[in-house]
């Protein structure tokens, strides 16, 4: 039902649709055409977020696991999911999957300087 790719370091127990580590550019390329990506826990300000953001992705992430961060005030392109609770996270996601025309937003600008 949902197509899936993922990078980096190897899930256990997880092998599917695995591309290992990729180039920068074979990265871009995937999210270019990327509608929804979940972001590790321990680094929301990472080159991956911020990558997919550039490519108007829309970002799965756990506040709870999160410093408070601007970004994540009022922005309906980032998407609030509980790491720990994975039936209630898989249920919300597919949701936004199965809602994403009626969901998605653009990413809403920011005021940095203040």
């Amino acid at each position: 039902k949902y197509n899936f790719v993922y990078f980096g370091n190897q899930c256990q127990n997880f092998k599917e649709n695995f591309k290992g580590h990729i180039e920068n550019k074979e990265v871009d390329s995937i999210l270019h055409n990327t509608k929804f990506s979940i972001i590790s826990e321990e680094n929301f300000q990472s080159l991956f977020s911020l990558e997919c953001i550039t490519n108007h992705v829309n970002l799965f992430y756990d506040s709870s696991k999160m410093d408070k961060n601007h970004l994540t005030i009022n922005n309906d392109k980032l998407l609030n999911i509980d790491y720990d609770n994975i039936n209630l996270s898989i249920e919300k996601i597919e949701n936004y999957i199965d809602n994403f025309n009626k969901l998605n937003k653009p990413f809403e600008k920011k005021d940095f300087n203040n």
